[in-house]
């Protein structure tokens, strides 16, 4: 995933604005530490006897959390030059 880092920081998103403003990262930690929940619930969730649109359901969660997880790092990469 490539990534181009905008020379001025108005033209951020609002979670990349949180992530540049972060020095000590606690917002990317909050960020994750979120979405890993979610994935995690989610994919527990899998193990239980569940509905086939409810499977499919924990199955787009936990799919989409990680997807989540690698944007947030993709763009705190990016932003801070890594």
């Amino acid at each position: 995933m490539n990534l181009v880092k905008p020379e001025d920081p108005d033209t951020y998103g609002e979670l990349a604005r949180r992530l540049h403003d972060d020095a000590s990262d606690s917002v990317l930690t909050e960020y994750r530490s979120c979405f890993e929940q979610a994935r995690d619930n989610a994919r527990q969730r899998l193990h239980e006897p569940l509905p086939e649109e409810e499977f499919r359901t924990q199955q787009a969660l936990a799919q989409s959390t990680d997807l989540s997880i690698e944007v947030l790092e993709a763009v705190h990469a990016s932003l801070r030059g890594c």
